[in-house]
C-alpha cells in the first residue's frame, strides 16, 4: 500500500521584553551596518562581562559556546503522528480476547518512545523497522514486539476450567503466566492485578473499563517517571458526570467528541473508547479531518479489514460494510452504531508533556543501510529551532534532530528605542545591541 508523506511547517516563537512600555520597532535594509556600528558603543553602553552591548534588563542568557544547550522544548508535528500510527500495523501487542484497551496503551506508549524520549518503552519490549531510505515511505511503524499469540487462548482457559466457581482464578493464574514472561502486556496486567482490577469471583475476561485505563495509563506514566520527565495524563468520560437520560447522553458524547479534536488539532494523539453496535472499543485517533470533519484512527487489529455493522433502533444489524483501512479507519464510522442511543465516543486519554523539562533523547528504531535512526532523521522531519545568544556575533540554533547546538551569525531584522536609545535586535534570538546615536542611520526605513 502506498503512503504519502507531508511536511508540517514549524513556527518560530517569539519572546517579549520585560519593559512595560512597548518598544517601536524599525525595519534594517541593510543588515552588514549594524556590524560597523560596533566601533560608535560607548563605554557606558557595554557590557563589563564580555565586552559586548548587550542590555542587561532584557534578561538574555550568554552561553559560551562550550556549553551544550539541550532542546528542552517539546512539540508536537501532526504529519509525523499521522504516518506514525498509520503505518503501526504489525508491531503491536495483538487485540486478542478483549485487550483493546491495553493495545491502545502499548500503541500511544510506542509512539513516544519513537518521537520525543527513547526509554519510555524498556529496549527489550522495542520492534524495529527498516527503510530503504531515510525519505522512504513504505514500512511497519516501530512499536512493540508482541507475544500474546506464544499463550493459550483465553477462550480456551475458560472452557477448560473445572466449573464456573474456577473460572476467574484460572483467569488470574493465565494473567499471571503472562506477566510471569516478562512481556510488556505482562507489566500493564501487573499494574491492573496490583491496582485491584481483577479481583472478586465474577472475573469474566481481560474486557477494560474507562478507570482501568485511566489507572494503568497513570501509573505507567508514575513507575516512569524519569524517562517521562514532564509528562502528565489528560483523561475524561462523560458518562460519570451526567444521567443516562438519552437528550444529555447524546450531547455528553458529542462534547466528548469536541474535546478529542481541540487535541488532535494540536498534533496530540489520543486512546479514546466508544460503543457500536457490535459493543465497546478502545484504540487510537490521530488525525482529525477538518474540511470533511472526520476523525480518523488506528483500530489496532493488525492489519487485515474489520467488519462494521449497521442498525436499527433495536440493535438488529440491518447491514455490513467491510472496511479495508484498519489503520487509517474513519472512527466516526466506526463508532456511529446508526439508530443507537449509546453508540459513539465515550472516554478519551492522553499526554501531555511539560515543554520546559521535556527534552528529546534519540531512539534507534529506524534501521536504514545497516545503521540505526531515531524518527527525528527522518525526511518527514520538521525542523523547530530553539535559539539561544552566545555573543555579539552568534547565537546557537538548535532543533530535536541535532546532536549539538550550531552557532549562527546573528540576523538584525528590527530596531526598538528603549531609554532614549535605539537598539537593533536579533529576529532569532533576540540579542539587542545599541546602535549609536550620532546623525542619521543609515538603512533604516
Amino acid at each position: 500500500m502506498k503512503k504519502r508523506i507531508h511536511l508540517l511547517l514549524a513556527i518560530l516563537p517569539f519572546g517579549t521584553f520585560a519593559e512595560s512600555s512597548v518598544p517601536v520597532k524599525r525595519k534594517i535594509t541593510d543588515v552588514s551596518l549594524y556590524y560597523s556600528s560596533k566601533t560608535d558603543v560607548s563605554p557606558e553602553d557595554e557590557d563589563t562581562t564580555d565586552g559586548f552591548g548587550i542590555i542587561p534588563d532584557f534578561g538574555i542568557e550568554i552561553i559560551p559556546p562550550s556549553i551544550k544547550i539541550p532542546c528542552g522544548k517539546f512539540y508536537t508535528q501532526k504529519n509525523f503522528v499521522r504516518e506514525y500510527f498509520k503505518n503501526l500495523d504489525n508491531n503491536i501487542i495483538e487485540n486478542l480476547d478483549g485487550i483493546c484497551g491495553y493495545t491502545a496503551i502499548g500503541m500511544l506508549l510506542s509512539f513516544y518512545d519513537n518521537y520525543w524520549y527513547n526509554g519510555i518503552i524498556p529496549d527489550k519490549h522495542e520492534a524495529v523497522c527498516y527503510l530503504d531510505s531515510l525519505s522512504d515511505n513504505e514500512y511497519s511503524s516501530p512499536g512493540i514486539k508482541d507475544n500474546i499469540a506464544s499463550f493459550r487462548r483465553l477462550t480456551d482457559v475458560i472452557n477448560s476450567s473445572a466449573s464456573e466457581d474456577n473460572i476467574a482464578d484460572d483467569i488470574r493464574s493465565h494473567t499471571q503466566d503472562i506477566i510471569d514472561s516478562g512481556s510488556f502486556l505482562g507489566e500493564l496486567f501487573d499494574i491492573a492485578l496490583t491496582e485491584g482490577f481483577l479481583e472478586g469471583d465474577n472475573i469474566t475476561g481481560w474486557g477494560v473499563s474507562f478507570e482501568l485505563v485511566d489507572t494503568v495509563l497513570r501509573k505507567y506514566v508514575s513507575n516512569h517517571q524519569i524517562a517521562f520527565k514532564g509528562a502528565s495524563v489528560v483523561s475524561n468520560n462523560f458518562e460519570l458526570a451526567v444521567d443516562k437520560d438519552t437528550s444529555k447522553y447524546i450531547e455528553s458524547r458529542e462534547a466528548i467528541r469536541d474535546e478529542i479534536i481541540y487535541y488532535l488539532k494540536q498534533g496530540i494523539p489520543l486512546i479514546v473508547g466508544g460503543t457500536n453496535v457490535q459493543g465497546g472499543h478502545v484504540c487510537i485517533a490521530y488525525e482529525y479531518d477538518e474540511d470533511n470533519d472526520i476523525i480518523y484512527g488506528n483500530l489496532g487489529w493488525k492489519g487485515g479489514t474489520f467488519i462494521l455493522n449497521e442498525c436499527d433502533e433495536d440493535r438488529r444489524p440491518t447491514h455490513t460494510t467491510r472496511v479495508e483501512e484498519n489503520c487509517h479507519a474513519s472512527l466516526d464510522e466506526f463508532f456511529s452504531g446508526k439508530g443507537l442511543a449509546d453508540s459513539g465516543f465515550s472516554d478519551y486519554y492522553g499526554l501531555v508533556y511539560d515543554d520546559e523539562v521535556a527534552y528529546h533523547l534519540h531512539s534507534n528504531n529506524y534501521i536504514c543501510n545497516n545503521k540505526t535512526y531515531c524518527s527525528c532523521k527522518l525526511g518527514i522531519h520538521e525542523h523547530f529551532y530553539i535559539y539561544k545568544c552566545i555573543d555579539a556575533s552568534y547565537h546557537s540554533e538548535e532543533c530535536i534532530c541535532y546532536s549539538d547546538p550550531v552557532n549562527k551569525t546573528h540576523v538584525f531584522s528590527s530596531s526598538y528605542f528603549n531609554g532614549g536609545k535605539e537598539y537593533a535586535e536579533c529576529g532569532y534570538c533576540h540579542y539587542a545591541y545599541p546602535i549609536s546615536s550620532g546623525g542619521p542611520i543609515v538603512g533604516y526605513m
